[in-house]
């Protein structure tokens, strides 16, 4: 690979990001080590990519009915 083919190829999303766009929505569980129930949650969870930058937001919401949502700042490839 050339050096202008590696600095290239630095300015892109990891393809492994590419795989995860899109809506996911689901029922997460966490469990302590010994297998135990802690604690369960909805989950939404969007993501996409515009170019060379990567938008992630979690959006939770938990069996007492309270909500927290994370938006992470956009993230530019190298």
């Amino acid at each position: 690979m050339t050096y202008s083919e590696l600095k290239e190829k630095q300015n892109e999303i990891p393809e492994i990001f590419h795989r995860h766009i899109g809506i996911w929505k689901g029922t997460a569980i966490k469990v302590s080590p010994q297998g135990e129930l802690q604690r369960t949650f909805h989950g939404t969870f969007k993501i996409s990519i515009t170019g060379n930058v990567f938008h992630q937001e979690n959006n939770y919401t938990f069996a007492d009915g309270s909500i927290r949502s994370l938006r992470f700042n956009p993230h530019s490839a190298p």
